[in-house]
């Protein structure tokens, strides 16, 4: 069970990130333990102008996008971050990076 309020985020460990909503609706937004590698990319846009792309590993198989526009509505508004000395202040992209690995064997 997390213990977010509405409209937080909350590390799970190795369960991954959850969040409420401001509805009080509750998401998970990723968990480890997956074949295939998926990573969120969000990109936001910083006070001085410039983007910043912040990668969260081991994305969900159904993720989804009003997921991910969610926690980007949220990391916006709480204002938790500073990169490279800026705040960001508003949303720019988001996207789902899946790296599918195999093996090759060696003579």
């Amino acid at each position: 069970m997390c213990a977010c309020r509405a409209g937080e985020s909350k590390n799970l460990n190795q369960f991954g990130v959850c969040l409420f909503d401001a509805a009080n609706n509750y998401y998970i937004i990723y968990r480890g333990f997956f074949d295939m590698k998926r990573t969120i990319e969000m990109s936001f846009v910083k006070a001085d102008g410039k983007r910043y792309t912040l990668r969260l590993e081991n994305a969900r198989e159904d993720v989804t996008g009003a997921e991910i526009d969610a926690l980007m509505d949220s990391l916006v508004q709480k204002d938790v971050f500073v990169f490279d000395g800026a705040a960001i202040e508003g949303k720019s992209a988001a996207k789902i990076v899946s790296i599918d690995e195999t093996p090759v064997a060696l003579s």
